[in-house]
């Protein structure tokens, strides 16, 4: 239901939904602090929040990306593209590059 929402809705429907998007982590992190500020187009300090989220995953391990989980790399790239309507996110740049 929530994706075909999203699909079919203006972008006043789709912050709202934002707030309903699924937070998942494989190591617990908390994503609401990013969500909000992607919710409200404060771009630059949510580049900074995703980096400091970033550093505190990959310090469970070390710099080792192998060893990011794949549900947290997910949610972040999420977050991204669909509060940014498809022009940020990991994702975005894969397919730029």
């Amino acid at each position: 239901a929530y994706n075909l929402l999203w699909e079919r809705g203006d972008e006043g429907l789709k912050k709202e939904l934002l707030e309903y998007f699924p937070l998942e982590s494989a190591l617990g992190i908390n994503y609401g602090k990013l969500r909000d500020l992607l919710a409200a187009e404060a771009w630059e300090e949510a580049n900074e929040e995703t980096y400091q989220i970033m550093r505190q995953i990959v310090g469970e391990y070390g710099w080792y990306i192998h060893y990011f989980p794949c549900e947290d790399l997910r949610t972040i790239d999420q977050l991204w593209v669909k509060s940014s309507c498809d022009r940020f996110g990991f994702s975005v740049q894969k397919r730029i590059y």
